[in-house]
């Protein structure tokens, strides 16, 4: 992309030889062009400068001035004057100037790209890419100008391939990372989030109409949706290590745990070969079917997320989506009025008629789409509600052994004074869990509640009724929330007593080796103790996993008895 020294000195003697009238102003750009030649590139600046003295205004004496600037690496001051060049009457000047103002941004990239362009901060990519495209952009303008500009057809090819090139290696980059680096949820959540971004770009196709561009983009989608499958096998080996990592031991050799772990690699086949699927209908241009199989594939992910997640994660996933749909439904309301003032929105039957109908077809299959998309968010609250009952039951008694074995183990500590030099009392390990067990007890009476409350809310959605199905969702929220408060205001105060501890033992920990010794080794103890109740919700969350998908398989083949094998979706795990 960087122009030859050469390249630079035939401009500048294809610029010099303008209409320079003065005697002084053609002396001095003759004498420039002469120290340029011989590497004096600031001696060469200062005598187009006084060539420009002489006769200011001169484009040509300003493009001159801008390739001496390039040349000592001044190429902010360059690319000014450049642009100055640009807007020159003569066509061959103002394509040169543009040219060169693209080889800047060339090499502006190259600066940021480094000697490692594929380990490219992530943060850096986006100014990378906006200054290569930068590039493009002044190469056309060259173009415009000049059409057989070859340098700048060469260069413009080279970058758009450049930038599909180094894209590609930063996509492979980071899934690599993300397969060594990211926890099995956070994996989990990469893949759903790039799932849903998939259906979101499908959906949006299946609104257009036929186009080469829209081609194009069924089959970056297409490619998009096979490489997201890739994520499978990954995906399956990290459900090996955490169920590993939490039965603290070697790769379980017993019948069941080894049939937990068929179980949930059987759960990602499912979710991989659905993703195949889709793509293979994206690939055909059927559209709003593999909208609905990608859609499937989410269900599927979170049936995973279901049997892997702990009751906290559940409990916050379900209260952030709760509350986004609630601002969603708020939305809905405010902006169709009172529901006072107009009936609830219904859905028609396809072939009924009525009288209240006075919207288009089109808006009433935009409201049937939005209604089903609603109703479809919500069916996971309801799910989670669910769920949130069965994993607090089996939690419960496991974190009030700990209380009880924590307890007996914890030594009796007279309370210290702020002034006799011993450390403040910081937050205690065993507060946090009774406050988790304060949680998991109203889980288990709250949980059906909203559960309850989730599922009316979903069929009032699935009518298209938002104004009756808020109501029930706000409900649904309150009910998470007050889950959750015992868990928050425990946290708040441990911040509190975290915060209070550092302010006042500040100064005395430069000189207090020992205290932090104490806190690592409490610091320590909570974290084996937290594995220990890991596993332990691992043995008892997988081992129910796997009853529920045996009863979940003798469902199957009954309804196959009773329908001949055609069976509705059942979402329960």
């Amino acid at each position: 992309m960087k122009p030859s020294q050469a390249l630079l000195i035939c401009l500048l003697l294809a610029g010099s030889s303008g209409a320079l009238w003065d005697s002084v102003a053609v002396r001095k750009v003759r004498e420039g062009i002469r120290l340029f030649k011989a590497g004096e590139y600031s001696k060469a600046g200062n005598a187009f400068e006084a060539a420009d003295a002489d006769q200011p205004n001169n484009d040509t004496i300003t493009f001159d001035q801008a390739c001496t600037l390039t040349a000592q690496g001044k190429s902010d001051e360059a690319k000014d004057l450049f642009q100055q060049a640009a807007l020159a009457r003569e066509t061959g000047l103002s394509a040169d100037a543009y040219y060169n103002l693209g080889h800047l941004a060339g090499m502006n990239a190259r600066q940021m790209l480094g000697d490692d362009p594929v380990n490219l901060n992530p943060e850096n990519r986006n100014e990378v890419i906006a200054s290569l495209l930068s590039a493009v952009g002044h190469y056309r303008d060259c173009l415009r100008m000049e059409s057989s500009h070859a340098e700048a057809r060469h260069n413009l090819e080279l970058i758009r391939l450049y930038i599909k090139n180094i894209q590609s290696q930063w996509e492979q980059r980071d899934r690599e990372t993300a397969r060594n680096e990211l926890s099995l949820l956070d994996f989990l959540a990469m893949i759903e989030q790039q799932q849903q971004g998939l259906r979101k770009i499908t959906r949006m196709l299946s609104q257009e109409d036929d186009s080469p561009r829209k081609r194009q983009a069924i089959k970056e989608a297409t490619d998009s949706q096979r490489r997201l499958q890739e994520e499978t096998e990954p995906l399956k080996q990290k459900l090996t290590a955490e169920l590993q990592k939490q039965l603290g031991q070697q790769p379980p050799q017993d019948n069941e745990h080894q049939q937990v772990l068929t179980i949930l690699n059987q759960m990602a086949d499912d979710a991989g070969n659905s993703m195949l699927k889709a793509a293979d209908q994206l690939q055909i241009a059927e559209l709003e079917t593999s909208e609905q199989t990608q859609k499937d594939t989410l269900d599927q992910l979170n049936e995973i997320y279901m049997v892997v997640a702990p009751f906290t994660k559940v409990l916050e996933q379900a209260t952030n989506v709760q509350e986004q749909l609630v601002a969603e439904s708020n939305n809905v309301t405010e902006s169709s009025g009172s529901p006072h003032d107009h009936p609830p929105m219904e859905l028609q039957d396809v072939d009924g008629d009525s009288a209240s109908d006075v919207a288009s077809s089109e808006s009433r299959q935009i409201d049937d789409d939005r209604a089903a998309e609603f109703s479809w968010q919500q069916s996971r609250i309801s799910d989670w509600g669910r769920l949130l009952s069965l994993k607090a039951e089996v939690e419960l008694p496991q974190v009030e052994a700990q209380i009880e074995e924590m307890e007996t183990q914890k030594p009796h500590q007279p309370n210290a004074s702020p002034d006799d030099g011993q450390q403040q009392p910081s937050a205690d390990p065993s507060d946090q869990l009774k406050a988790l067990v304060e949680s998991l007890r109203k889980a288990i009476d709250l949980g059906p509640q909203v559960e309850q409350h989730s599922v009316t809310a979903e069929e009032h959605l699935s009518s298209a009724a938002v104004d009756q199905a808020l109501p029930e969702q706000q409900e649904a929220l309150r009910l998470l929330k007050e889950i959750a408060q015992p868990i928050a205001d425990q946290n708040s105060k441990d911040q509190q007593q975290g915060d209070q501890n550092q302010n006042e033992n500040h100064d005395q920990q430069q000189d207090s080796p020992d205290k932090d010794q104490s806190q690592q080794n409490q610091q320590n103890e909570r974290h084996e103790q937290q594995r220990k109740l890991s596993r332990q919700q691992a043995e008892s969350v997988l081992r129910r996993a796997r009853e529920r998908e045996r009863e979940h398989r003798d469902r199957k083949k009954e309804l196959r008895k009773i329908l001949g094998g055609i069976i509705a979706v059942d979402r329960d795990w």
